[in-house]
Protein backbone atom coordinates (compact mmCIF):
# COMPACT_ATOMS: atom_id res chain seq x y z
CA UNK A 1 0.00 0.00 0.00
CA UNK A 2 1.57 3.38 -1.00
CA UNK A 3 1.39 5.90 1.96
CA UNK A 4 -0.50 8.74 2.02
CA UNK A 5 1.31 12.15 0.88
CA UNK A 6 -1.45 14.03 2.53
CA UNK A 7 -1.36 14.45 6.77
CA UNK A 8 -4.18 15.72 8.62
CA UNK A 9 -3.23 18.42 10.75
CA UNK A 10 -5.62 20.52 12.87
CA UNK A 11 -7.64 23.00 10.96
CA UNK A 12 -5.62 26.07 9.73
CA UNK A 13 -7.02 29.88 9.27
CA UNK A 14 -9.92 30.32 6.65
CA UNK A 15 -8.68 30.16 3.34
CA UNK A 16 -5.30 28.94 4.24
CA UNK A 17 -5.61 25.21 4.71
CA UNK A 18 -4.87 23.30 1.91
CA UNK A 19 -7.27 21.77 -0.32
CA UNK A 20 -5.64 18.17 0.14
CA UNK A 21 -6.13 18.26 3.71
CA UNK A 22 -9.52 19.27 3.22
CA UNK A 23 -10.67 16.28 0.99
CA UNK A 24 -8.33 13.96 2.96
CA UNK A 25 -10.56 14.82 5.85
CA UNK A 26 -14.21 14.30 4.03
CA UNK A 27 -13.06 11.81 2.09
CA UNK A 28 -11.92 9.54 5.17
CA UNK A 29 -14.88 10.25 6.86
CA UNK A 30 -16.75 9.01 4.03
CA UNK A 31 -14.85 5.54 3.29
CA UNK A 32 -15.25 4.91 7.05
CA UNK A 33 -18.93 5.74 7.02
CA UNK A 34 -19.52 3.45 4.11
CA UNK A 35 -16.93 0.72 5.87
CA UNK A 36 -14.58 1.22 2.53
CA UNK A 37 -10.88 1.75 2.29
CA UNK A 38 -9.56 4.81 2.39
CA UNK A 39 -9.08 6.63 -0.84
CA UNK A 40 -6.55 8.93 0.95
CA UNK A 41 -4.40 5.55 1.91
CA UNK A 42 -3.76 4.96 -1.87
CA UNK A 43 -4.85 8.09 -3.60
CA UNK A 44 -2.29 10.32 -1.78
CA UNK A 45 0.36 11.31 -3.87
CA UNK A 46 -2.39 12.05 -6.54
CA UNK A 47 -4.88 13.64 -3.93
CA UNK A 48 -1.74 16.02 -3.09
CA UNK A 49 -0.66 16.61 -6.48
CA UNK A 50 -3.92 18.26 -7.48
CA UNK A 51 -5.02 20.16 -4.60
CA UNK A 52 -1.93 21.53 -3.31
CA UNK A 53 -3.40 25.23 -3.23
CA UNK A 54 -5.37 26.36 -0.32
CA UNK A 55 -8.82 25.04 -0.76
CA UNK A 56 -10.12 28.83 -1.55
CA UNK A 57 -7.65 29.11 -4.83
CA UNK A 58 -10.15 30.58 -6.92
CA UNK A 59 -8.51 29.02 -9.88
CA UNK A 60 -9.49 25.69 -8.37
CA UNK A 61 -13.14 26.56 -10.26
CA UNK A 62 -11.97 26.79 -13.64
CA UNK A 63 -12.35 23.18 -14.45
CA UNK A 64 -14.27 21.23 -16.73
CA UNK A 65 -15.15 18.35 -14.34
CA UNK A 66 -17.11 20.73 -11.76
CA UNK A 67 -17.01 24.24 -12.54
CA UNK A 68 -16.96 26.34 -9.50
CA UNK A 69 -16.26 23.75 -6.99
CA UNK A 70 -13.27 21.79 -6.62
CA UNK A 71 -12.55 19.27 -9.28
CA UNK A 72 -13.71 16.53 -7.61
CA UNK A 73 -17.42 14.09 -7.33
CA UNK A 74 -18.50 11.17 -5.81
CA UNK A 75 -20.84 9.12 -7.11
CA UNK A 76 -23.16 6.07 -6.03
CA UNK A 77 -24.03 3.42 -8.64
CA UNK A 78 -26.82 0.91 -7.84
CA UNK A 79 -25.18 -1.63 -9.54
CA UNK A 80 -21.89 -1.03 -6.65
CA UNK A 81 -23.97 0.32 -3.99
CA UNK A 82 -21.74 -0.29 -1.45
CA UNK A 83 -18.67 1.57 -3.17
CA UNK A 84 -17.31 4.79 -2.50
CA UNK A 85 -16.72 5.95 -6.29
CA UNK A 86 -14.79 9.49 -7.07
CA UNK A 87 -13.58 11.43 -10.42
CA UNK A 88 -11.37 14.44 -10.57
CA UNK A 89 -9.55 16.47 -13.04
CA UNK A 90 -6.16 15.96 -11.84
CA UNK A 91 -3.13 17.84 -10.71
CA UNK A 92 -4.64 21.13 -10.41
CA UNK A 93 -5.08 24.44 -12.41
CA UNK A 94 -3.08 25.94 -14.80
CA UNK A 95 -1.97 22.19 -16.38
CA UNK A 96 -2.06 21.79 -20.27
CA UNK A 97 -4.48 19.30 -21.67
CA UNK A 98 -2.07 17.22 -23.37
CA UNK A 99 0.38 17.29 -19.99
CA UNK A 100 -2.51 16.20 -17.86
CA UNK A 101 -3.73 13.37 -20.13
CA UNK A 102 -0.31 12.08 -20.27
CA UNK A 103 0.40 12.37 -16.21
CA UNK A 104 -3.52 10.97 -15.66
CA UNK A 105 -2.44 8.08 -17.45
CA UNK A 106 0.95 7.60 -15.98
CA UNK A 107 -1.11 7.47 -12.35
CA UNK A 108 -3.49 5.31 -13.82
CA UNK A 109 -0.68 3.03 -14.76
CA UNK A 110 1.01 3.18 -11.04
CA UNK A 111 -2.35 2.54 -9.32
CA UNK A 112 -2.76 -0.37 -11.75
CA UNK A 113 0.72 -2.12 -11.19
CA UNK A 114 0.22 -1.43 -7.13
CA UNK A 115 -3.43 -2.62 -6.56
CA UNK A 116 -4.80 -4.75 -8.84
CA UNK A 117 -2.21 -6.79 -9.62
CA UNK A 118 -0.22 -8.12 -12.62
CA UNK A 119 -3.12 -9.31 -14.82
CA UNK A 120 -4.43 -5.78 -14.31
CA UNK A 121 -1.54 -4.33 -15.08
CA UNK A 122 -0.94 -6.24 -18.77
CA UNK A 123 -4.66 -5.52 -19.92
CA UNK A 124 -4.41 -2.00 -18.93
CA UNK A 125 -0.96 -1.87 -21.03
CA UNK A 126 -2.98 -2.94 -23.78
CA UNK A 127 -5.74 -0.93 -24.07
CA UNK A 128 -6.43 1.26 -26.91
CA UNK A 129 -5.80 4.54 -25.99
CA UNK A 130 -7.43 7.56 -28.37
CA UNK A 131 -5.50 9.97 -30.14
CA UNK A 132 -5.01 13.31 -28.56
CA UNK A 133 -7.12 15.96 -29.70
CA UNK A 134 -5.70 19.42 -30.63
CA UNK A 135 -8.79 21.15 -29.74
CA UNK A 136 -8.79 19.66 -26.28
CA UNK A 137 -9.99 21.56 -23.24
CA UNK A 138 -8.53 19.67 -20.19
CA UNK A 139 -7.29 16.44 -21.57
CA UNK A 140 -8.66 13.87 -19.23
CA UNK A 141 -10.01 12.73 -16.09
CA UNK A 142 -9.02 9.91 -13.60
CA UNK A 143 -11.82 8.26 -11.52
CA UNK A 144 -11.82 5.11 -9.00
CA UNK A 145 -13.69 3.05 -7.06
CA UNK A 146 -13.18 2.08 -3.55
CA UNK A 147 -14.77 -1.30 -1.83
CA UNK A 148 -14.12 -3.35 1.58
CA UNK A 149 -10.86 -4.84 0.43
CA UNK A 150 -9.42 -1.95 -1.14
CA UNK A 151 -9.12 0.12 -4.48
CA UNK A 152 -11.54 -1.93 -6.88
CA UNK A 153 -11.01 0.00 -9.79
CA UNK A 154 -9.20 2.84 -11.96
CA UNK A 155 -10.78 4.51 -14.88
CA UNK A 156 -9.08 7.31 -17.14
CA UNK A 157 -11.21 9.13 -19.07
CA UNK A 158 -9.56 10.59 -21.98
CA UNK A 159 -11.15 13.18 -24.14
CA UNK A 160 -11.75 12.65 -27.45
CA UNK A 161 -11.77 14.91 -30.76
CA UNK A 162 -14.33 15.00 -33.70
CA UNK A 163 -14.05 12.13 -35.06
CA UNK A 164 -14.81 8.67 -33.28
CA UNK A 165 -12.18 6.42 -32.25
CA UNK A 166 -11.58 3.23 -33.10
CA UNK A 167 -13.15 1.11 -30.87
CA UNK A 168 -12.30 -2.66 -29.65
CA UNK A 169 -15.69 -4.04 -29.62
CA UNK A 170 -17.42 -4.01 -33.10
CA UNK A 171 -21.12 -3.77 -31.36
CA UNK A 172 -20.13 -0.70 -29.87
CA UNK A 173 -19.49 0.94 -32.78
CA UNK A 174 -22.11 -0.03 -34.75
CA UNK A 175 -24.52 1.10 -31.96
CA UNK A 176 -22.78 4.58 -31.88
CA UNK A 177 -23.31 4.84 -35.59
CA UNK A 178 -27.18 3.41 -35.13
CA UNK A 179 -27.60 6.18 -32.40
CA UNK A 180 -26.14 9.24 -34.93
CA UNK A 181 -28.77 8.37 -37.55
CA UNK A 182 -31.98 8.71 -34.85
CA UNK A 183 -30.09 11.58 -32.91
CA UNK A 184 -29.05 14.10 -34.60
CA UNK A 185 -25.62 16.63 -33.26
CA UNK A 186 -23.98 13.93 -31.56
CA UNK A 187 -20.26 14.38 -30.74
CA UNK A 188 -17.39 12.24 -29.44
CA UNK A 189 -16.69 13.17 -25.54
CA UNK A 190 -14.62 11.06 -23.88
CA UNK A 191 -13.78 7.15 -24.13
CA UNK A 192 -12.98 5.81 -20.61
CA UNK A 193 -10.86 3.07 -20.06
CA UNK A 194 -11.65 0.86 -16.44
CA UNK A 195 -9.30 -1.69 -15.19
CA UNK A 196 -10.34 -4.37 -12.65
CA UNK A 197 -8.49 -7.20 -11.68
CA UNK A 198 -10.69 -9.01 -14.08
CA UNK A 199 -9.58 -6.64 -16.89
CA UNK A 200 -10.31 -3.98 -18.58
CA UNK A 201 -13.84 -2.32 -20.02
CA UNK A 202 -14.12 0.81 -22.36
CA UNK A 203 -17.21 3.32 -22.69
CA UNK A 204 -17.30 5.56 -25.72
CA UNK A 205 -19.87 8.99 -24.39
CA UNK A 206 -21.19 11.00 -26.98
CA UNK A 207 -22.80 14.84 -25.96
CA UNK A 208 -25.83 15.74 -27.56
CA UNK A 209 -24.83 18.75 -28.88
CA UNK A 210 -28.85 19.54 -29.93
CA UNK A 211 -31.29 18.76 -28.52
CA UNK A 212 -32.24 15.50 -27.11
CA UNK A 213 -35.51 13.51 -28.12
CA UNK A 214 -35.99 10.60 -26.13
CA UNK A 215 -38.36 8.95 -28.28
CA UNK A 216 -35.40 8.90 -30.44
CA UNK A 217 -33.24 6.19 -28.80
CA UNK A 218 -36.22 4.04 -29.15
CA UNK A 219 -34.58 2.50 -32.24
CA UNK A 220 -30.78 2.48 -31.16
CA UNK A 221 -32.82 0.30 -28.02
CA UNK A 222 -33.55 -1.93 -30.49
CA UNK A 223 -30.00 -2.20 -31.66
CA UNK A 224 -29.01 -3.33 -28.29
CA UNK A 225 -31.73 -5.97 -27.68
CA UNK A 226 -33.21 -3.81 -25.33
CA UNK A 227 -36.98 -2.71 -26.94
CA UNK A 228 -38.98 -3.86 -24.32
CA UNK A 229 -37.21 -1.76 -21.58
CA UNK A 230 -37.09 1.34 -23.25
CA UNK A 231 -40.42 2.23 -21.74
CA UNK A 232 -39.14 1.95 -18.50
CA UNK A 233 -36.09 4.34 -19.52
CA UNK A 234 -38.65 6.95 -20.47
CA UNK A 235 -40.62 6.92 -17.94
CA UNK A 236 -37.27 6.66 -15.33
CA UNK A 237 -36.27 9.92 -17.24
CA UNK A 238 -39.37 11.63 -17.49
CA UNK A 239 -39.52 11.44 -14.08
CA UNK A 240 -35.84 13.03 -13.34
CA UNK A 241 -36.94 15.42 -16.31
CA UNK A 242 -40.04 16.67 -14.90
CA UNK A 243 -41.81 14.89 -17.81
CA UNK A 244 -39.98 16.95 -20.44
CA UNK A 245 -39.58 14.34 -23.08
CA UNK A 246 -36.98 16.90 -24.99
CA UNK A 247 -33.73 17.87 -22.97
CA UNK A 248 -31.98 20.61 -23.61
CA UNK A 249 -29.04 20.94 -26.45
CA UNK A 250 -25.98 19.76 -24.31
CA UNK A 251 -27.46 19.10 -21.43
CA UNK A 252 -27.20 15.24 -22.17
CA UNK A 253 -24.48 12.10 -22.85
CA UNK A 254 -25.31 8.84 -23.93
CA UNK A 255 -22.86 6.63 -23.20
CA UNK A 256 -21.78 2.79 -24.78
CA UNK A 257 -19.96 -0.02 -23.19
CA UNK A 258 -20.08 -3.85 -23.77
CA UNK A 259 -21.21 -5.77 -20.89
CA UNK A 260 -21.95 -9.36 -20.83
CA UNK A 261 -25.54 -9.21 -22.06
CA UNK A 262 -24.56 -7.11 -24.75
CA UNK A 263 -23.94 -3.38 -25.29
CA UNK A 264 -25.02 -1.22 -22.32
CA UNK A 265 -26.68 2.69 -23.62
CA UNK A 266 -26.02 5.09 -20.42
CA UNK A 267 -28.36 7.84 -20.65
CA UNK A 268 -26.74 11.13 -18.69
CA UNK A 269 -28.67 13.82 -17.48
CA UNK A 270 -26.81 16.89 -16.76
CA UNK A 271 -27.74 19.34 -14.11
CA UNK A 272 -29.57 21.84 -16.97
CA UNK A 273 -32.04 19.37 -17.55
CA UNK A 274 -32.94 18.29 -14.52
CA UNK A 275 -35.77 21.29 -12.97
CA UNK A 276 -35.70 22.19 -9.79
CA UNK A 277 -33.08 22.48 -6.18
CA UNK A 278 -31.49 19.85 -4.66
CA UNK A 279 -34.27 18.81 -1.93
CA UNK A 280 -36.24 18.46 -5.38
CA UNK A 281 -34.44 16.32 -7.67
CA UNK A 282 -32.89 14.17 -4.60
CA UNK A 283 -36.42 13.59 -3.81
CA UNK A 284 -37.19 12.57 -7.68
CA UNK A 285 -33.97 10.24 -6.97
CA UNK A 286 -35.58 8.27 -4.13
CA UNK A 287 -38.76 7.98 -6.02
CA UNK A 288 -37.52 5.92 -8.44
CA UNK A 289 -35.54 3.78 -5.86
CA UNK A 290 -39.16 3.15 -3.89
CA UNK A 291 -39.79 0.17 -5.89
CA UNK A 292 -35.76 -1.21 -4.82
CA UNK A 293 -35.52 -0.52 -1.05
CA UNK A 294 -31.87 -2.12 -0.85
CA UNK A 295 -30.69 0.68 -3.66
CA UNK A 296 -33.14 2.95 -1.66
CA UNK A 297 -31.11 2.07 1.61
CA UNK A 298 -27.82 2.15 -0.06
CA UNK A 299 -28.69 5.78 -1.91
CA UNK A 300 -29.13 7.40 1.58
CA UNK A 301 -26.35 5.63 3.53
CA UNK A 302 -24.04 7.19 0.69
CA UNK A 303 -25.76 10.56 0.45
CA UNK A 304 -25.52 10.49 4.42
CA UNK A 305 -21.37 9.78 4.18
CA UNK A 306 -20.59 12.16 1.42
CA UNK A 307 -21.63 14.70 3.79
CA UNK A 308 -24.93 15.99 2.46
CA UNK A 309 -27.21 18.42 4.40
CA UNK A 310 -31.27 18.57 4.54
CA UNK A 311 -31.52 19.22 1.12
CA UNK A 312 -30.02 16.28 0.06
CA UNK A 313 -26.56 15.53 -2.18
CA UNK A 314 -25.90 18.22 -4.78
CA UNK A 315 -26.22 16.41 -7.23
CA UNK A 316 -24.94 17.25 -10.81
CA UNK A 317 -25.84 14.53 -12.90
CA UNK A 318 -27.98 11.72 -12.53
CA UNK A 319 -28.10 8.74 -15.27
CA UNK A 320 -29.99 5.95 -16.34
CA UNK A 321 -28.39 2.68 -17.84
CA UNK A 322 -30.76 0.69 -20.48
CA UNK A 323 -29.32 -3.02 -21.06
CA UNK A 324 -30.89 -5.92 -22.51
CA UNK A 325 -32.97 -8.29 -19.42
CA UNK A 326 -31.71 -5.51 -16.78
CA UNK A 327 -34.19 -2.82 -15.72
CA UNK A 328 -33.01 0.41 -16.27
CA UNK A 329 -30.48 1.64 -13.21
CA UNK A 330 -29.48 4.24 -11.71
CA UNK A 331 -25.93 6.44 -10.99
CA UNK A 332 -25.52 10.04 -9.30
CA UNK A 333 -23.07 12.42 -9.52
CA UNK A 334 -22.66 14.85 -6.40
CA UNK A 335 -21.15 17.76 -6.32
CA UNK A 336 -19.64 17.67 -2.43
CA UNK A 337 -20.99 20.62 0.15
CA UNK A 338 -17.68 20.65 2.00
CA UNK A 339 -15.80 20.91 -1.29
CA UNK A 340 -17.76 24.05 -3.08
CA UNK A 341 -15.83 27.34 -3.37
CA UNK A 342 -15.98 30.49 -0.97
CA UNK A 343 -14.79 33.87 -1.65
Amino acid sequence: MASSAITRSSPAPAGAEPAAEVVARRLSHAAEALAVADPTELLGDLLAATFSAPATELAYSRNELQPGSLPLECSFSELTPGALRIDLEPFGPGVAPAERRRRAAEAARRLVARHLGGKAGRAFEAAPVPAPSAAARFGAFVGAAFGPSGLAEVTVYYELGPRLPRSPSPRVERVARAIGADVPGLSPHLLAISTTRTGIRERLYLRCEQELRLLGLERPAAVIGAADRFPALVASTLELTGGAFVVPARSAIVGLRESSGGVELKLELLRDALPGGSRELAGRVRQLLVRRPESLRAFDRWSEAIGAGPDGPDLGVVSVRLAPALEPLLNVYARLPWLRQTT
